[in-house]
């Protein structure tokens, strides 16, 4: 007669492994106070400078083998992916009996154990850059003016539009640009290795900027365009009239060479596109900084504004025109709340004045206009 088989109570449940919770609540203090207290000129010197330009060519390097837009595909499917993740969890906790008390309480200290692991890869791969030396310190020129010298700044602006502008006939022109986009991308890229600003050096091309498919999306949230850290991305508005479209890539690809702040990468862009041997590069650059420094002057010296517009040429005011009817198709309540959430990511990264810094390169531009002015004979 066989022995009765006894019967095994069930096995406990694995215990998931809890370093890699206690690991990213660590890194998520790391992460914080080095973007806090890291000091800038070790930064801008090891980092900024050393490891940064080797992060930024080896995301490159992926980039341009994918052909298309890793954040635009991240940001279609990690949505869904996380929600599937979270409804998983919740069966599987309620078939092991696990109240939901509990099961909110772990699920909550892991998605904080998981930001402490996003925060510290965006400090690593692209984060640290918001405490480099000021762009006008690296620069050698100074940040800002006196009024009259902002009109100065104004006048001589307008000068170069008028030197630079395409010719009235044109200003009808179809709101493309005249390049194909591999092209355009290739002549930024161009005009910023012709021009390393304030010494940044990269041990190879960097990759193209990403025509965003879901543009519309973009123009309703505001936004000329965005650069992903952890792709190493500048994505771009593909709706954008030009020039507008221009200056986005060159803001976007300033900001891939490491340049955090969004004055700063305005005005890189300026001095990328302004020295570019392009006309039409060189003009889009002008055009650019000359909208920036007439918005500022009309609210100082409503006087002097009148007496530089005067001097502005059909062209550009037809492309100012042209810009300005686009994003007002656009305006709404996404765009109110796209402009809260950048000025507090701008505010929790120590950007003094949030999105209101983007108005901050009119002071980069009178600076650059002052010390090119005392060279001149």
């Amino acid at each position: 007669m066989s022995r009765p088989v006894e019967r095994q109570p069930p096995a406990a449940p694995r215990r998931p492994d809890r370093r890699w919770v206690v690991v990213g609540w660590a890194l998520l203090l790391v992460a914080a106070g080095l973007q806090r207290w890291a000091p800038a000129p070790i930064v801008e010197r090891l980092y900024s400078r050393g490891l940064y330009p080797w992060i930024a060519a080896l995301l490159s390097l992926v980039n341009e083998w994918a052909g298309f837009s890793l954040a635009e595909a991240g940001a279609i499917l990690l949505p869904p992916a996380l929600l599937f993740a979270l409804v998983w969890s919740a069966v599987r906790a309620r078939r092991m009996g696990v109240r939901w008390g509990r099961w909110l309480a772990g699920t909550t200290g892991r998605g904080i154990a998981a930001a402490g692991w996003i925060l510290f890869a965006f400090s690593l791969l692209w984060g640290l850059n918001y405490r480099r030396v000021p762009l006008s310190e690296r620069l050698g020129i100074p940040n800002g003016g006196t009024a009259g010298e902002l009109a100065a700044t104004a006048r001589w602006l307008a000068g170069e539009l008028a030197r630079h502008a395409p010719p009235t006939e044109h200003r009808d022109r179809p709101a493309g640009h005249p390049y194909p986009w591999e092209e355009l991308a290739a002549k930024v890229e161009d005009a910023y290795e012709a021009l390393p600003v304030a010494g940044e050096g990269f041990p190879r091309r960097l990759g193209s900027a990403k025509p965003v498919r879901a543009s519309g999306i973009l123009s309703r949230l505001g936004l000329s365009g965005i650069f992903i850290p952890f792709t190493g991305e500048p994505n771009v508005n593909r709706l954008l009239p030009h020039p507008s479209l221009v200056a986005a890539v060159a803001h976007e690809k300033a900001h891939q060479r490491g340049i955090t702040h969004e004055s700063e990468a305005s005005f890189a862009g300026f001095l990328a596109l302004y020295q570019s041997s392009d006309p039409y590069l060189r003009y889009c650059g002008i055009l650019e900084a000359t909208g920036s420094v007439l918005g500022a002057l009309a609210r100082t010296d409503p006087e002097a504004f009148a007496e530089v517009a005067r001097a502005i040429p059909a062209t550009a005011r037809a492309d100012w025109a042209r810009s300005r009817e686009f994003w007002a198709r656009y305006r709404g309540p996404a765009q109110r709340v796209s402009r809260r959430v950048n000025d507090l990511y701008l505010r929790v990264n120590r950007v003094p004045g949030g999105v209101q810094s983007y108005g901050a390169v009119v002071d980069l531009l009178v600076g650059y206009y002052l010390a090119k002015a005392s060279q001149e004979p």
